[in-house]
């Protein structure tokens, strides 16, 4: 769960309530909290990394997990 900690259409509550009920149900989640960004979070280079960083360490988790290396 990625949420910008200004967003104004999804607030960060919300984004910490899915994350709690996903983790109430033991799916694996992470919350990722970017500060100063809104909904938009990709509009600043630095947060675009961000993501994208976040983002390829999720999949490179269950990548090497699956056996696939």
């Amino acid at each position: 769960v990625m949420v910008g900690m200004e967003d104004l259409r999804t607030p960060p509550s919300e984004a910490k309530q899915l994350y709690h009920a996903l983790k109430l149900r033991k799916i694996e989640t992470v919350l990722v909290e970017i500060p100063g960004a809104g909904h938009g979070i990709a509009n600043r280079p630095s947060n675009l990394i961000t993501k994208i960083a976040h983002t390829l360490a999720w999949f490179e988790k269950y990548r090497q997990e699956s056996g696939n290396e």
